[in-house]
């Protein structure tokens, strides 16, 4: 099966799929629409300054180029280490588990355990699944 990835020109905004790249890979190119440039990396596309990619001398373009993955992955992290959304701003969740998730509330130690013990040997059973859809 081919895996493709959705991508959104963050200069543009045209909305288009491309085959899914080795993980960690730093894809750059030009938009099809605008022909600006941008980084596609972990899923996400990432605007580059053309002037520094076109014109700049090769240290200038690594460092633009370092510059813009560094920022999204701390933007990534820091997502990881913020304050979880008050329960209220949550929504309403038919499933409790849901609500949580929606919460970005981590995985408790108790519940690690509960599903290595009751569901991890669950995978690959599909009626065990459907109870969830």
């Amino acid at each position: 099966m081919i895996a493709l990835l959705k991508i959104q020109c963050p200069h543009c905004g045209a909305a288009g799929q491309i085959l899914m790249p080795p993980p960690g890979a730093v894809i750059i190119g030009p938009c099809p629409e605008c022909n600006r440039l941008v980084a596609i990396f972990a899923g996400a596309a990432l605007p580059l300054d053309d002037n520094i990619m076109n014109n700049g001398e090769m240290k200038d373009k690594y460092e633009h180029v370092m510059q813009v993955l560094s920022e999204y992955l701390e933007r990534q992290v820091r997502q990881c280490f913020s304050k979880p959304v008050a329960p209220t701003d949550a929504g309403h969740a038919d499933n409790p588990h849901e609500a949580d998730l929606q919460r970005g509330r981590p995985i408790t130690d108790s519940e690690m355990e509960r599903f290595v013990q009751d569901e991890l040997s669950e995978l690959d059973n599909p009626d065990f699944f459907r109870r969830f859809s």
